[in-house]
């Protein structure tokens, strides 16, 4: 990604990690500010689900699987596909606005309830939300 973005440095601290195991993806969604996911296409995005168990705002494009997890303006941000302006308007918002991050972030958490039921990775999601605070969803 970094060669086709281009991008060495900038403001926000952004970071292409690459592949990551399944044992250390909790620790990053607890270390997240965000999720963006600027897929094409995407059906049921389990980064989506993951990323509300871990109490992250969304932006994405609006996609099928998007749009069945973010609600605009609620948890997250949805853009059409391709409309890079309004997706990187959107990080920048939820990197420098805390207190719009964190309500969002927890809308997402809310969100989140309606799936611990389901049979998800919860191995996964036990140790995200482990890892979490109160004070983390406030």
């Amino acid at each position: 990604l970094e060669g086709v973005t281009g991008v060495q440095t900038c403001a926000l601290p952004i970071c292409f990690l690459g592949a990551i195991s399944p044992q250390a993806l909790s620790d990053y969604y607890c270390q997240a500010t965000l999720l963006l996911l600027t897929s094409k296409q995407e059906g049921w995005g389990r980064v989506l689900i993951e990323a509300i168990f871990a109490g992250l705002p969304i932006v994405a494009t609006e996609t099928l699987g998007a749009k069945a997890i973010v609600k605009n303006n609620e948890n997250g941000f949805l853009h059409p596909i391709d409309d890079v302006e309004a997706l990187s308007s959107s990080v920048i918002k939820l990197c420098f606005d805390k207190d719009l991050n964190n309500k969002m972030g927890y809308e997402s958490y809310k969100i989140s309830k309606i799936y611990q039921s389901q049979k998800l990775d919860h191995e996964l999601i036990e140790s995200i939300l482990s890892k979490l605070t109160t004070k983390d969803l406030k």
